[in-house]
């Protein structure tokens, strides 16, 4: 199942009252951005917030589930699936989405200042 019109637009729109974002399409779902750096994919509904060795553990003591896919049975998961309810809860969707962007920040080197990703010097 591919993310419905209703399901993209509210998550973006939320998503874009707490940090700038970008979206484009990536197989079944969609990508979401800050800054250029992926830190989110929407796939069935479902939001996925990327996690890095750091991170991990926040997510699993919440028991989130991590992605997973046919495509990727061997590999390490770095994107974990968030309930939908964060959405609705902005002060849960920020906490959520600043994990995900420091986790991006630190797998691409560059580094998180008032909510920006630049590339590290």
């Amino acid at each position: 199942m591919a993310v419905s019109t209703f399901f993209l637009v509210h998550t973006i729109e939320r998503f874009s009252k707490l940090q700038p974002v970008t979206y484009r399409r990536i197989f079944n779902g969609y990508g979401v951005y800050h800054q250029g750096a992926q830190f989110a994919i929407l796939l069935n509904d479902q939001i996925y917030f990327r996690a890095d060795e750091e991170s991990w553990c926040f997510y699993e003591e919440h028991a989130f589930t991590p992605f997973a896919s046919h495509l990727m049975d061997d590999l390490p998961c770095n994107f974990y699936r968030v309930p939908a309810e964060s959405l609705s809860d902005l002060d849960s969707l920020e906490y959520w989405m600043l994990i995900a962007i420091e986790s991006t920040r630190r797998s691409c080197g560059g580094e998180v200042t008032d909510g920006r990703l630049t590339a590290a010097r």
